[in-house]
């Protein structure tokens, strides 16, 4: 029977094609070798060994050592390579078989190298607080790489970092911008690590809206409090005008460790508001608070003269919808005079006893009640005549 010889070609190795970051992908592949009528292919044998530099009679030569054992991959144009050693280098050839079991040539050999890459850094993270932008990460065993841009997956810089460092500070320019960059390991053939995480550093968002502002005009000054829930916060800056809106004065400015302040009272209406700074800029909404100037305390209504079942006379009222100092409450015999000094009661008490004079007095006396502040007392007043002798007692 006549023995037909056989092509064969090896086409590529993937693994020289591919970049490490594709290491699945490695495969040996070939085209195939036709069948004839006196020779029908059934399969390929793939052969692996191993090459090395040798320094031999003066010069270096590669010297190969095959394994020995053809591996039988059946009728395929390709075989992985997922398995082979890492850092060792590897030659590979392949040659096909017949039916009835004839082999042809050996191709050509050629050379693969599978490296194993660096791990991946671990615990990247970004931090700009409007002064500067930082990167930080967990220390490798290897030096390491860090690449950013404006845009994400496109770097246009890259810095180099020592074993044991794990911190970098952007140019300060970077602050106002959005950064992209990712750290990779590199080993001592160049080779970076096969996995990295992007990560995004926003710049420092402006603070929020300052919340809870309120403002009283107690007499002596403009008393201004906020709530400490806006974020992002290097000082607050207060405001204040006579107009609502408009805000021309320089504002005061506070640390961001505080939340009052005390502005000077000019006696009419004045609009206050509160917002947060940084380097980024201000609160751009804002609560404006209208402060009414202070005056002396609204008339005090809902007062009544009562007895309890011990006989005593009492005097209950509303409580002042102004701030108050306290409460003052005057009686006496005569509706023209008032000579008696009044009962003065704090500004959380509504209630008062009258002196026990009065209890079993059968003629007209006169109660009223004000509130007073610094400036004085309540204008209006309301005079609650009666009779101590015909009021009821409680039940």
């Amino acid at each position: 029977m006549k023995k037909t010889g056989i092509m064969f070609v090896i086409v590529t190795v993937m693994a020289m094609l591919f970049s490490v970051i594709n290491v699945s992908a490695k495969q040996l592949k070939w085209t195939s070798v036709e069948s004839t009528e006196d020779c029908v292919i059934a399969g390929y044998l793939v052969m692996i060994g191993t090459v090395k530099d040798v320094y031999r009679n003066s010069q270096w030569v590669k010297e190969i050592t095959w394994n020995g054992e053809e591996i039988n991959v059946g009728n395929v144009l390709s075989y992985d390579l997922d398995d082979l050693e890492e850092d060792v280098t590897h030659c590979l050839m392949v040659r096909a078989y017949s039916e009835a079991g004839e082999k042809g040539p050996y191709s050509d050999y050629v050379t693969f190298h599978p490296t194993s890459t660096p791990a991946k850094v671990e615990n990247v993270a970004g931090f700009n607080d409007g002064v500067d932008a930082i990167a930080t990460w967990t220390p490798g065993d290897k030096p390491c790489k860090l690449y950013y841009g404006l845009f994400s997956g496109q770097y246009f810089v890259s810095e180099n970092f020592l074993v044991g460092v794990g911190f970098y500070q952007f140019p300060y320019w970077t602050v106002n911008y959005t950064l992209y960059f990712k750290v990779v390991m590199i080993d001592e053939y160049g080779r970076e690590s096969s996995e990295a995480n992007e990560v995004v550093l926003e710049p420092l968002a402006i603070p929020e809206e300052v919340q809870g502002t309120t403002a009283i005009d107690d007499g002596n000054f403009i008393n201004v409090s906020w709530d400490f829930s806006s974020k992002y916060v290097d000082n607050y800056k207060i405001y204040w005008s006579f107009f609502p809106g408009s805000y021309l004065m320089e504002p005061i400015i506070v640390s961001n460790i505080e939340n009052f302040v005390y502005l000077t009272r000019y006696g009419i209406t004045t609009y206050v508001k509160v917002v947060g700074c940084n380097s980024s800029g201000e609160s751009v909404t804002w609560q404006e608070v209208e402060v009414q100037p202070y005056t002396t305390p609204f008339k005090i209504t809902g007062v009544e003269v009562r007895k309890n079942p011990s006989g005593e006379l009492y005097v209950t009222w509303d409580f002042a919808l102004d701030a108050v100092d306290g409460y003052r409450v005057y009686s006496s015999f005569w509706i023209d005079s008032f000579p008696m000094a009044p009962k003065e009661v704090a500004e959380v008490e509504n209630v008062a006893f009258l002196p026990s004079y009065y209890s079993n007095y059968s003629g007209t006396i006169y109660v009223y009640v004000v509130a007073y502040n610094a400036l004085g007392e309540s204008v209006e007043k309301i005079f609650i005549p009666l009779v101590p002798t015909e009021l009821v007692p409680d039940s």
